[in-house]
Order: structure tokens, then C-alpha cells, then sequence
């Protein structure tokens, strides 16, 4: 039950943190110019997605890190929170790359993205050690 409360309570910070930020980010993306770009030879309900800001997701990453270490404050050091930390932090950072190279159009990183996306996961699945599990079912 301590596990549930403690999920709630992210996901409420998180949510809460979302609903802050969002509202100043947005039109800071729109700005910014980090818009989509949609081809011209696209169909043509894809084009009214033209300009809508792509690094939205920042703020749902960073809500969730803050969310997951306020809740788990008195065990920051907790090697499984640090572990999944890194991942998401680093797939959302390949995701970032590839956002910034649709707006640069540099189509070339698609390729090297999954490559590094690859080894991403298989550096995780090595640091990972499933016999420290606890399972309560």
C-alpha cells in the first residue's frame, strides 16, 4: 500500500508540474521556432500540424525525474531510482536529437539514433540485476 501512495503522489506532482509549466512553454517553443514541419507532397490533414512545438515532452520528462525524487527523498541513493532515471532521461534525449534534426532537417541521425538507441539498451540491460528484485506476488 506504501508503493501505491507513493505512485499517487508522483503522479500527482508530476501532473501538477505539467500543468504549471506547460502553459509557459508552449508559446516559448512557439517562439523559438521549434515547430513541425510538414512536407508539401503530405497529406493534407497532416499539414494543419504545421508548427505545433515538438520538444513539449522536456516538460513531462522533467516533471516525472523531479516527481520520482520527491517522493523517494529519503532513498535518493537507490541505485534501481538512478538506473531508471538514466534511462528515461536517456531515451528522452534520443528523442530530443531527433526532434532537433526534424527541425534542422538533418535526416541522416535516423539511422544513427537507433543505433544508439541499441546500445543505450543493451548498456541498461547489463547494469540491471533482476536477482535484487523483491516480488510481492
Amino acid at each position: 500500500m506504501e508503493n501505491f501512495i507513493k505512485l499517487m503522489l508522483a503522479f500527482g506532482i508530476g501532473l501538477l508540474l505539467v500543468l504549471l509549466a506547460m502553459p509557459k512553454v508552449i508559446p516559448f517553443l512557439h517562439k523559438m521556432k521549434f515547430g513541425q514541419v510538414e512536407r508539401e507532397e503530405g497529406l493534407e490533414s497532416h499539414k494543419k500540424k504545421g508548427g505545433t512545438p515538438t520538444m513539449g515532452g522536456v516538460v513531462f520528462v522533467l516533471a516525472a525525474v523531479i516527481a520520482a525524487f520527491v517522493v523517494n527523498y529519503k532513498n535518493i541513493t537507490n541505485p534501481n531510482l538512478i538506473l531508471i532515471t538514466i534511462v528515461l532521461v536517456g531515451y528522452s534525449l534520443i528523442g530530443f536529437i531527433e526532434s532537433m534534426a526534424k527541425i534542422l532537417d538533418a535526416s541522416y541521425f535516423g539511422s544513427r539514433m537507433l543505433f544508439v538507441s541499441r546500445k543505450f539498451c543493451t548498456w541498461f540491460y547489463n547494469r540491471s540485476d533482476y536477482s535484487n528484485c523483491e516480488s510481492k506476488y
